[in-house]
């Protein structure tokens, strides 16, 4: 699938703001954006990466901002495969990350259509996509990366760690009222059984 032109994308956030006062001044992956913050230019870029984060710097209304376009990785083997799985993902990003202390917030959920990659709302789609802020840091994994790598721990693992569980144990400590024990119940059965979580890992293994 062609990436949308950095029109494409003022037009969807004209659009998505209700204003045609947006003016984007970078669209391109995320990883591109130069620690400068200087503007680079914004390039054809022939296909999407799915699963990249494209950066988006535009002002509206007198302010400079910047979002994030995410899609979802195809990933065969942790439950991505078909688009019905992608889409449930995002989906229920976009219901539940403003639920989450302290996670990002999800500005809008949208589609690009199939005819020319162009954003739309929702209708004749091909890939979702979720537009969130920009925020600061980077993703935990690369820091499981690291250690698989180098097979030593640095002074900031520990404490990394025990924030992350902490925030678990935070989410996980609110007790579902009754009307809801079923969902929770749900939702472990989820985690278990789920293309994408235990059993979608014990998949990537080796067959040996």
């Amino acid at each position: 699938m062609r990436t949308p032109s950095a029109s494409q994308v003022q037009n969807y956030l004209r659009d998505f703001l209700k204003t045609k006062d947006v003016k984007v001044e970078y669209f391109g992956p995320l990883s591109e954006y130069g620690e400068d913050k200087t503007i680079p230019k914004s390039k054809d870029i022939k296909t999407l990466g799915y699963g990249i984060p494209y950066l988006v710097v535009y002002k509206t209304r007198g302010k400079r901002k910047e979002s994030i376009i995410s899609t979802m990785r195809i990933g065969k083997g942790f439950g991505h495969d078909f688009r019905a799985d992608r889409v449930d993902n995002l989906v229920l990003s976009y219901d539940t990350w403003g639920d989450l202390p302290k996670h990002c917030k999800v500005q809008d959920l949208g589609a690009f259509a199939k005819r020319d990659s162009s954003m739309i709302s929702l209708g004749d789609s091909e890939e979702f996509f979720i537009l969130r802020p920009k925020v600061e840091g980077v993703e935990y994994f690369k820091d499981l990366d690291r250690l698989m790598t180098e097979g030593k721990l640095e002074s900031y693992d520990v404490p990394r760690v025990r924030a992350l569980a902490e925030y678990l144990v935070l989410i996980h400590k609110a007790k579902p009222e009754e009307r809801e024990t079923e969902l929770y119940a749900r939702k472990i059965r989820d985690t278990l059984g789920h293309g994408e979580c235990i059993f979608g890992l014990a998949y990537s293994y080796p067959r040996e």
